[in-house]
């Protein structure tokens, strides 16, 4: 008796472009002071990239690239939630400081 294993999996795959557009959105989210809600669009981008498909090794730079400003965002991200915990009273200082 053979035993057949017929799972197919759902692969989905990301592009490029829809990972950029993930992070425009997540800056709009920071610059509009949501940054608990922009800390989890870059750390759900930061699980995207790894199955982002690409064809060029440009795309692979731009890649790389992607994931060093998602860990940037991440930490500014969490620094910002972190001064507003501690002081909200400077609210708007802070969110100025970030615009410039």
């Amino acid at each position: 008796m053979q035993l057949r294993c017929n799972i197919h999996l759902a692969v989905q795959a990301y592009s490029l472009d829809g990972v950029s557009e993930s992070l425009k959105k997540a800056y709009k989210l920071f610059t509009d002071g949501k940054f608990s809600n922009a800390l989890q669009a870059v750390n759900q981008m930061l699980w995207t990239i790894p199955l982002v498909v690409v064809s060029t090794r440009k795309e692979v730079d731009e890649v790389k690239e992607l994931i060093t400003i998602c860990r940037c965002a991440a930490v500014t991200t969490a620094f910002a939630t972190a001064q507003l915990a501690r002081a909200p009273v400077t609210n708007v200082s802070f969110a100025l400081l970030v615009e410039i």
